[in-house]
């Protein structure tokens, strides 16, 4: 009886003991989540996932212009993939801001109700127009785009102001007549006066072509593709952090609701 009363003692202290450490450690636990700032907690989860969007961005944008690409250029997208990857090795430029720009030109030029296989051809060929023209009159890429968008579009003013070039109807009226077409422009539909635009403003811009690749390693452009590069290289980096994403932001997404 001594012994049994002796162990029924002992198991008592140690029920005794286990709950003081159970009281123990829920005192800490809660004295240690008071302490912590669930405001502050979400504010450093925010700012990582704003870090890691900007370095994802690059990549991010580069698929969706990838997608433009080939939904503007449907069957000739390859081609057209391939085309902005050789100007890319070409110049130095970021492939994603060639293909972007491509890729845009080509909607307007199908917008504008050139049959295919001419949209193509002239989608590429105003892409190299803009990156002559940026190098001539040191302008940045995307004001020479918006220059000849503006341009096709019977907008005059942009492409006059950065290069001189002239497309008043009066211009394009003695463009006709040089090409021995005997139309008045006010005939023409929007696709011939495109075609009739970039001619003339071809014409006009003659000292412009190839001037890219013949002063490539002045300062001013050296500066582009240098920029480019370093666009190209967070394009890369932001790519590493892609399954980081894909796999971190269901939770974080499910802990923020």
């Amino acid at each position: 009886l001594n012994n049994i009363q002796g162990n029924i003692d002992g198991i008592a202290k140690a029920v005794t003991k286990t709950d003081d450490i159970t009281k123990s450690t829920t005192k800490n636990l809660t004295s240690s989540l008071k302490n912590i700032n669930l405001d502050s907690v979400i504010n450093n989860l925010t700012r990582g996932y704003r870090t890691i969007e900007k370095l994802t961005k690059g990549f991010v944008d580069y698929v969706e212009d990838l997608n433009l690409l080939k939904v503007a250029f449907g069957d000739t997208a390859d081609e057209a993939k391939q085309f902005v990857e050789n100007i890319a090795d070409i110049t130095g430029y970021d492939e994603a801001t060639l293909v972007r720009m491509t890729a845009t030109f080509r909607q307007l030029t199908s917008t504008l109700g050139l049959a295919n296989k001419d949209a193509d051809l002239l989608s590429k060929n105003l892409s190299k127009m803009a990156l002559d023209i940026s190098s001539l009159y040191n302008l940045d890429l995307g004001t020479a785009q918006y220059a000849l968008q503006g341009a096709l579009t019977a907008q005059p003013r942009s492409i006059k102001t950065h290069t001189g070039a002239d497309i008043t109807q009066d211009t394009l009226q003695a463009e006709l007549a040089r090409l021995g077409i005997d139309r008045k422009v006010k005939s023409l539909n929007q696709a011939e006066n495109a075609i009739i635009t970039y001619m003339s403003i071809e014409r006009q811009l003659i000292n412009s072509n190839g001037d890219l690749a013949r002063t490539i390693e002045q300062p001013a452009n050296m500066l582009r593709v240098f920029t480019e590069q370093i666009k190209k290289a967070g394009r890369s980096i932001g790519n590493l952090f892609i399954p980081v994403i894909q796999t971190v932001i269901p939770y974080l997404t499910a802990f923020l609701m």
